[in-house]
């Protein structure tokens, strides 16, 4: 008789502990790998729609084509992440894995039950690379290269070319830093938005000004 896993908490891990793969590697069924937590908080591209996976569990287990979907577990047994992604030159296990951590999946599948897919709040802005904000001399920070069609961040006075540094009480090195403090927020909570603001009206000359604007947020897809 098959038995459910039983879901273990992924805040409480640490680095050097061992850990099991369960999955399917090239078609060969019910493989389990065994290796260690060899890092926390590791920040991922998704294969799917881009947006990087936060807080991901780095491991050494061998993990392969096949594996995604499958648990990690700890040695008494319990979940604590799903396996998603390899870094592999070869496409094949190289060591380096990461694992969905389960409270990540918690959170996830609480959404999908209750609204039939996973909320997540927006700005309404879209966000240019790193190097752009970089690239004006500023100590990290990431630029607005424009507004969607529904912006609720550009009602609140977000124009393209602001460079966002702060949202809340947290500072932001750079897009992927958006995306993880945006995921503790829901849809219609109002967040402080801190931008630096070119206020020169010579083309040859940046003169950066701070400013706070209080944005709403609304659901990604949504409407404002």
């Amino acid at each position: 008789k098959l038995q459910p896993l039983r879901r273990g908490c992924s805040g409480n891990l640490k680095i050097g502990q061992d850990v099991f793969a369960i999955g399917n590697p090239f078609g060969l069924d019910q493989t389990l790998t065994k290796g260690i937590i060899s890092g926390l908080g590791r920040t991922v591209p998704s294969q799917a729609d881009g947006r990087p996976i936060q807080g991901a569990i780095q491991t050494d287990a061998s993990i392969n084509p096949g594996n995604s979907g499958g648990p990690l577990l700890n040695t008494d047994g319990n979940l604590i992440g799903m396996n998603t992604e390899i870094v592999s030159p070869s496409g094949a296990s190289a060591g380096v894995g990461f694992a969905i951590p389960s409270d990540t999946i918690a959170a996830r599948v609480a959404s999908i039950l209750k609204y039939g897919y996973v909320k997540r709040p927006t700005l309404g802005l879209f966000l240019a690379q790193d190097s752009i904000a970089k690239s004006f001399g500023l100590d990290g920070g990431c630029a607005v290269a424009g507004l969607q069609s529904v912006s609720t961040g550009g009602n609140a006075g977000i124009k393209p070319g602001d460079i966002i540094t702060r949202i809340g009480d947290k500072r932001i090195r750079g897009v992927n830093d958006i995306y993880a403090i945006l995921d503790e927020y829901q849809p219609g909570e109002t967040v402080t938005v801190e931008v630096m603001r070119n206020e020169s009206q010579d083309e040859e000359i940046l003169d950066f000004k701070p400013r706070k604007l209080d944005v709403k947020l609304f659901e990604a897809g949504g409407k404002a």
